[in-house]
């Protein structure tokens, strides 16, 4: 629950069958850690962990496997103000996982023509400008 709730509006909401993910769960499903939580939690951008979280409302995560499901939440735009379907998680988290692989194609090519030019890591670390 978040952390503007109220205890009798979560013993409410438990009646019906909501269940509230504590501090945080852990949950994996088709090769896809997902770490379940109040706060969006910095695992690193990494395809197959993903941190599903609320508290920060209607604003952006800032990785792409950080998943914001507040009722308001604007990657959700149609369902504001409604539970966000299960199916809706999934089918952004397949979205995003190629997203990340794809940056990290990208990345091992920036790292591999580094390499090529300086020779060794060091060399690229030390001479590599931003």
């Amino acid at each position: 629950h978040g952390n503007h709730d109220n205890s009798s509006l979560v013993r409410g909401l438990e009646k019906i069958g909501w269940k509230d993910c504590g501090y945080m769960i852990r949950w994996k499903a088709n090769r896809v850690t997902m770490y379940v939580s109040h706060f969006p939690m910095d695992i690193g951008e990494r395809p197959n962990q993903f941190s599903i979280h609320g508290h920060i409302h209607s604003n952006e995560s800032r990785l792409l496997n950080q998943i914001n499901v507040c009722t308001d939440s604007s990657l959700f735009n149609d369902k504001i103000g409604q539970p966000i379907p299960l199916k809706d998680v999934v089918d952004l988290i397949e979205k995003r996982r190629k997203m990340i692989i794809d940056k990290l194609k990208i990345d091992e090519a920036a790292a591999a023509a580094l390499l090529t030019k300086y020779g060794s890591v060091r060399a690229a670390i030390t001479n590599y400008k931003l």
